[in-house]
């Protein structure tokens, strides 16, 4: 009896000390998957908080890109008439205003030397007809751009009512360059007519 009581202790000891391994194999395990869920979940949320923000940053950067787009788009769509007559009109009336006040500043005081009053006007009239095509550049019309309806001529017109003008008694606007410009915004309706 003493020997079965013996082997009786010996076998719940055993098993006793298996399942305390068990226990602590289990909490350990327990531990250790906790721990390892833990640095996965915190691994896996900073990857997606950084595509977020990169995604983030590239919908920022399409949003920009689709508005510069658009803006370019905008550019290259063709004016209806009414548009292409109220821009180009609009550029003329700019470059008369423009004009009338470059004369005004160098149209002579004191003296008539009438040379420099025709090389004055010749080359505010080459700058103004060029300013005019370079801001009408950024339209078109039927498939050509604006400036295709302007004419070299212009600058003549221009030039002999800045000459005139210039050469007017001081304090006496004639308004030459006013109407030359009216003409010529006749001129570029006819143009976009034909």
């Amino acid at each position: 009896m003493n020997n079965e009581t013996l082997t009786l202790a010996g076998g719940i000891t055993e098993w006793g000390f298996l399942a305390v391994a068990a226990g602590a194999y289990l909490t350990l395990s327990t531990a250790l998957m906790a721990a390892c869920f833990r640095w996965l979940r915190r691994l896996v949320d900073n990857v997606m908080q950084r595509s977020e923000e990169r995604l983030d940053r590239l919908l920022e950067t399409a949003g920009r890109q689709s508005d510069l787009l658009s803006e370019v788009a905008e550019a290259l769509r063709p004016l209806s008439l009414s548009q292409a007559r109220t821009v180009g009109s609009a550029v003329l009336r700019a470059e008369a205003l423009s004009t009338g006040q470059a004369v005004a500043q160098w149209a002579p005081t004191g003296h008539d030397d009438a040379a420099l009053l025709n090389r004055r006007a010749r080359t505010a009239a080459e700058r103004c007809l060029s300013s005019v095509r370079a801001l009408m550049n950024h339209f078109h019309y039927r498939g050509r751009r604006l400036s295709a309806y302007t004419d070299d001529g212009w600058a003549d017109v221009v030039a002999e009512a800045a000459a005139r003008e210039a050469r007017a008694p001081a304090g006496t606007a004639t308004g030459g360059i006013g109407r030359a410009f009216d003409g010529l915004i006749a001129d570029f309706y006819r143009r976009l007519d034909a």
